[in-house]
């Protein structure tokens, strides 16, 4: 799953050794690995905003994962989050 997310979000990093992406999105880093976490937020009901949205992500890009060449790379570029070919409506 890792990889669709790595092709479709700009600014995410993918390590592949260790299975883990991270991604800055609103000044909030974003970690998946076996579980997703988040940080810098304001109180708990904004974590959850947080994480209900990346689950939708996550389910919307499983659902096009045949439209998505997945992205095994590790990228150097820009880490602000700013999305690219991201389906986030």
């Amino acid at each position: 799953m890792l990889p669709y997310l790595n092709a479709t979000l700009g600014g995410a990093v993918y390590t592949q050794s260790a299975n883990a992406l991270t991604w800055k999105k609103g000044g909030h880093n974003l970690v998946s690995r076996y579980e997703i976490a988040t940080s810098n937020v304001e109180d708990r009901e904004a974590a959850i905003k947080e994480l209900e949205g990346l689950v939708d992500l996550v389910n919307r890009t499983w659902e096009r994962r045949g439209e998505i060449t997945p992205d095994y790379a590790l990228h150097h570029g820009r880490r602000d989050g700013t999305l690219t070919n991201c389906y986030c409506d």
